[in-house]
């Protein structure tokens, strides 16, 4: 009698991954500069007016050397971004560069007697570093409006200042300096507020979304009406895995903001995340309403009915989207995953090709296509495309993973090692990942390695039936029978209907000679309509 062959697992469905587009530019040989400037504020109110103006105007001084650069940055490599987002680019410079550099204060003095405040401070850049982040922003749009929005506030906040210091000079009546210094406090708050809003989109882009929250809070304590404030709190609460206090800073930022488009956007994406489709589709209704010119407002409508299951109308919008912007990579790809969902692989392979002939180095596609692939059992192409998506994105281990099973489908079972093991490494909790690893060391008769990488998967996954049953398989093969019995045992534990797994410690009992077990496991497993065991039965003779 002889073992069933160990069972193998490959799932081949990637989860829907909404994909960016990648902006492409000459990297700069990397430099770090460091600008320095100097401001004296005079006849101010108080200390902290007096810092708050001068930061203000100082900051200013430096963002425009900084928006100087980034200018001259875009120039250089002009050839290689599209003129829509050079544009953007271009005219937005010194919102881009306050949005994405920290102003360090060098030295700071309060002269009581002159009432003057005098601060010397300092950006320092690595020039490649800016260019690659500000071209991302030049890319969102609603980065862009939100960066503009609070630079707006800041400006007015501080000719309102300038304004109100000129009137508390000139006013003679208590009563009226008492209100005019309230409405001046307000605004240096106001200006306060804004330094923390940029600590906490600074924060926001380095992923530090504690310290964001809290960057925000403060923000908000300081000018409640701040809306990107709202916003970006939002964000950081979705990054950090909270979804109510997401959805309840969205909220408000739509209570003061009913039409600014990107609180929308954000509320949808939330509504999504928790399956709420209905709202978020009335979300993205309204960012439609609010801004029909933009070609993203229809693909988030989109995803939102393709992660619903209604892909027909997903595709619908899809291509709304194209119609605004023909050559939008990102709309092809998700037509193409709908289609994939729908089964309609020569269609999905048709749309993924148009957004990789768009962008060349579009990973998802290049992912999204070799999936589609192994669909048509095209195992070849199917390792063509996933190669070119590992090469453009080393970290992504569900990329390995498939890679690894087409390998293993074409029986190269150095190469599918090599990439189910390139999956553990970036993904530690991979459990299919181990698993397989098992069933490739297992293939090459390297038992003890299967052990390792089932023990592994099962350490992740202790309710994993097929683990177990694995395991028995590799101890049977080692002559470990007692370590196998005690595996199978496992595995009925879990399913106490898995027949193969009784059949395989029938077999083990075989070999310990221990016919009456053998018998009895063997007709237990014939009762659940195991053909294997029915037929070894059969064969001696005996009935089940």
């Amino acid at each position: 009698m002889s073992n069933r062959l160990p069972y193998f697992r490959c799932i081949f469905i990637k989860g829907f991954i909404i994909s960016s587009l990648i902006a492409f530019f000459v990297p700069l040989k990397a430099q770090t500069k460091t600008y320095k400037e100097s401001y004296t504020t005079y006849e101010n109110v108080d200390e902290n007016s007096g810092f708050e103006r001068t930061l203000y105007y100082v900051k200013k001084l430096l963002i425009e050397k900084i928006g100087v650069f980034i200018q001259n940055t875009v120039e250089i490599s002009k050839s290689d971004i599209n003129d829509e987002i050079k544009d953007v680019f271009i005219q937005n410079t010194t919102v881009i560069a306050a949005g994405i550099t920290r102003t360090d204060i060098v030295e700071q003095k309060w002269d009581l007697v002159n009432r003057s405040y005098y601060i010397l401070a300092e950006i320092t850049i690595n020039d490649a570093d800016v260019q690659e982040r500000a071209l991302e922003i030049a890319q969102d749009k609603n980065r862009i409006n939100e960066l503009a929005e609070v630079q707006k506030k800041y400006d007015e906040a501080t000719a309102q200042a300038e304004i109100l210091k000129q009137q508390l000079a000139a006013v003679k009546s208590e009563r009226e300096k008492e209100s005019i210094l309230q409405h001046y406090n307000q605004t240096i708050g106001n200006l306060s507020a804004n330094e923390w809003f940029n600590k906490g989109y600074r924060s926001l882009e380095t992923k530090d979304y504690t310290n964001a929250v809290i960057y925000y809070q403060k923000a908000i304590e300081l000018n409640p009406g701040l809306v990107p404030a709202y916003n970006n709190i939002g964000l950081a609460y979705r990054k950090l895995g909270n979804s109510a206090e997401a959805l309840r800073y969205y909220q408000k930022a739509a209570e003061l903001a009913p039409n600014n488009p990107a609180v929308y956007s954000n509320l949808g994406a939330v509504y999504c995340a928790s399956k709420n489709f209905g709202n978020a589709i009335k979300c993205f209704s309204k960012t439609i309403s609010l801004e029909p010119a933009n070609p993203e407002n229809y693909i988030n409508m989109g995803l939102a009915y393709a992660q619903s299951n209604d892909n027909e109308t997903a595709i619908i919008y899809y291509k709304k989207a194209l119609k605004l912007k023909p050559n939008n990579a990102e709309a092809f790809n998700h037509i193409g995953f709908s289609y994939k969902k729908q089964n309609n692989y020569d269609s999905a392979i048709q749309y993924y090709k148009r957004a990789i002939s768009i962008n060349p180095n579009y990973f998802q596609a290049y992912f999204n296509l070799g999936i589609a692939y192994i669909k048509k059992s095209n195992i070849n192409y199917a390792i063509d495309n996933l190669t070119k998506a590992v090469k453009l994105n080393p970290a992504d281990a569900e990329c390995d993973y498939h890679l690894a099973s087409c390998y293993f489908e074409k029986k190269n079972i150095p190469k599918a090692i090599e990439f189910y093991s390139r999956a553990v490494i970036i993904k530690t909790d991979y459990e299919e990942a181990y698993f397989n690893l098992g069933v490739a060391y297992l293939e090459l008769g390297d038992c003890n390695k299967a052990l390792q990488n089932y023990n592994k998967a099962a350490s992740i996954n202790e309710h994993d039936a097929d683990v177990y049953f694995n395991m028995g398989i590799a101890y049977n093969r080692i002559d470990r029978y007692q370590e196998a019995i005690t595996a199978f045992e496992k595995t009925l534990q879990i399913n106490q209907y898995y027949s193969d797994a009784i059949v395989s410690m029938a077999l083990t009992y075989s070999k310990m000679n221990n016919e009456e077990k053998t018998i009895e496991l063997l007709q237990k497993a014939a009762r659940l309509n195991n053909k294997s065991a029915q037929q070894m039965l059969k064969d001696n003779g005996l009935e089940w």
